[in-house]
């Protein structure tokens, strides 16, 4: 595989290129690029996924209801809730 070099702040920097078929269309393909060259692959689909997800959920939210105001909250290891 080529190496594949992104520009940051002037600087040159090692990433990595995962391609997967679109789901909607077979014939496309889709193409991600990560900075951080350690995860694998399906790894990488993974985080991307779950990014995709909280885009759309709070793109959602800013259209809901005259933008009513949701609180979130994440489950700790105790159990607890703290707010998001």
């Amino acid at each position: 595989m080529m190496p594949l070099y992104i520009v940051k702040d002037g600087k040159m920097i090692p990433a990595k290129v995962v391609y997967m078929r679109n789901k909607n269309n077979r014939k496309e393909y889709l193409c991600l690029i990560s900075a951080d060259t350690s995860p694998g692959e399906e790894e990488i689909i993974c985080i991307y996924g779950k990014q995709w997800n909280m885009e759309v959920f709070f793109n959602v939210q800013e259209r809901s209801e005259a933008g009513q105001r949701v609180q979130l909250h994440i489950l700790g290891n105790n159990d607890s809730t703290q707010p998001f």
